[in-house]
């Protein structure tokens, strides 16, 4: 087995060779100098290096145990005994006290290399049982967690993961146990972040250990699949593997744009009944279906959320659009001016008067918008008359207002609104969460509708659930302080 460190960064070597239960010499080169680590079973036992900092003498200087005036005279009345003359000096009060020293230097040359962006490294199959004179003092999920805390920030494959919008799940059955681990609580408190909904970016945002601190975290976790990445299911995590699939998504995400944009400028100088291919030539079910399918094909589900995001507007206006020609067409039916007969064939029946079919359709579209139009203003009218009854806190009102509002014509303002007054009452919770997750079907990148579920849930004492939400509203809205300051009152 050999690689590059440019393509398989040390901390995936290492997880490899836990993972596979390998024994055998991992040399690591292209550095200050050449490292080795000895590996049995998957554990790392032994580290040594070729670095002239890296002798004993050295390191009893710069550990402070010597100093430069002093290591003449010590290596010459040491010789080949060191151990014994640092005993004999007192430097070393007992000889368990030198072997944690010696322990320290060699998890210290492990990490050393997890600093270097380029490089080589090349594992051999061999005994290495000679090596394990000394208990190393770490476990190599440790090792690995400590050298990704270590890792420069300007390395390639952290840069990968910096700008990745994937929401990270937790491993409910990982192979390397959480309290193996020696974290610190502010880092357990960022793993805690991980709950499937909150994307990387969000989690650097809220995390307490800055966003640099995170990330290294957060890659160690990935690596150790404590947390896992939804782009790789079943498969062990490699930031070579997420650049090339990222490429792959971005190239992707690019057409689904120019798609977007092409038939919102489309619309923009359509008429209605153009909408849909030859709609004027179909029956009235036959122009429903097409309507529905065509509908289907722009919901924005259909879309990488990314790019749901970003062109929500232009998603908004072609799905209305598209649900101005269905209505004009149900209307159309109920007025009988569709039937079961192709309008060509209708406007045929009437001479063929290809002016008199087209007047038609205009008429059937024009009474449609105008049937819908005033249903609008009575909902309209209703929601202004819930808006007055809830400053005047007369929450039984403003719900039937909010009902007839939302009959007439389903706006997530009109559920946000109804959740709001629902959640005046205690006993009508389970309502008012179902109102909220209305409005966030209607509208899913108004942040203010997760917050407000959130604050449901944790009123409920439901704080996972509160937090999820919360996360979500953080990811719509990094910068929003109420969402900030209600994942922080979730905290205490």
């Amino acid at each position: 087995m050999k690689g590059s460190l440019g393509t398989m960064p040390l901390a995936e070597v290492l997880r490899d060779l836990l993972f596979d239960q390998r024994t055998g010499m991992l040399a690591i080169t292209g550095g200050p100098a050449r490292t080795e680590i000895m590996v049995d079973h998957g554990a790392v036992v032994y580290a040594k290096s070729d670095h002239p900092e890296q002798k004993l003498e050295r390191l009893l200087v710069r550990w402070g145990f010597l100093t430069e005036q002093q290591l003449p005279g010590f290596v010459q009345r040491a010789g080949r005994d060191v151990r014994g003359t640092l005993l004999k000096d007192g430097i070393f009060p007992t000889s368990q006290a030198f072997d944690d020293f010696m322990a320290e230097i060699l998890r210290e040359r492990a990490l050393e290399p997890f600093q270097q962006g380029t490089g080589e490294w090349e594992f051999e199959d061999r005994d290495v049982s000679a090596f394990r004179s000394l208990r190393f003092p770490a476990t190599t999920p440790n090792v690995i967690l400590e050298g990704c805390r270590r890792i420069p920030p300007t390395l390639p494959h952290l840069e990968t993961l910096r700008d990745d919008d994937a929401a990270l799940v937790p491993n409910e059955k990982p192979a390397v146990t959480l309290e193996a681990l020696q974290m610190a609580p502010a880092e357990g408190y960022v793993l805690s972040l991980v709950t499937g909904t909150a994307t990387l970016g969000d989690i650097a945002r809220l995390s307490p250990v800055g966003a640099e601190e995170t990330l290294r975290l957060l890659y160690a976790l990935l690596v150790l699949d404590l947390v896992r990445h939804p782009r790789f299911v079943n498969e062990r995590f490699t930031v070579s593997e997420l650049a090339r699939r990222r490429h792959v998504d971005g190239a992707r995400e690019d057409g689904e744009r120019e798609a977007i944009r092409a038939e919102y400028q489309r619309l923009r100088g359509t008429e209605l009944f153009q909408i849909v291919p030859n709609a004027s030539s179909m029956s009235s079910d036959q122009l429903r279906r097409s309507v529905r399918a065509y509908q289907d094909q722009w919901k924005s589900e259909r879309f990488s959320p990314r790019v749901a995001r970003e062109l929500r507007e232009e998603l908004l206006v072609i799905s209305g659009r598209a649900g101005e020609l269905l209505l004009a067409a149900m209307d159309a039916e109920s007025r009988q001016m569709l039937g079961s007969v192709p309008l060509e064939d209708l406007a045929a029946g009437e001479g063929g008067d290809e002016a008199f079919r087209l007047k038609r359709m205009d008429l059937a579209k024009s009474q449609a918008q105008e049937q819908q139009q005033q249903e609008d203003e009575r909902a309209r009218h209703s929601f202004l008359r819930a808006q007055e009854a809830a400053r005047s806190k007369d929450y039984h009102a403003a719900v039937q207002h909010l009902r007839d509002a939302i009959r007439r014509n389903e706006r997530a303002e009109y559920h946000a609104l109804l959740g709001d007054m629902l959640a005046m009452n205690p006993h009508w919770g389970k309502k008012a969460e179902e109102a909220y997750l209305r409005a966030m079907q209607l509208d899913p990148y108004d942040a203010t509708l997760p917050l407000a579920l959130g604050r449901i849930y944790a009123k409920a004492g439901l704080k996972q659930r509160a937090r999820e939400q919360y996360e979500r509203a953080a990811g719509l809205a990094p910068d929003l302080e109420d969402v900030r300051q209600a994942i922080r009152d979730l905290g205490r």
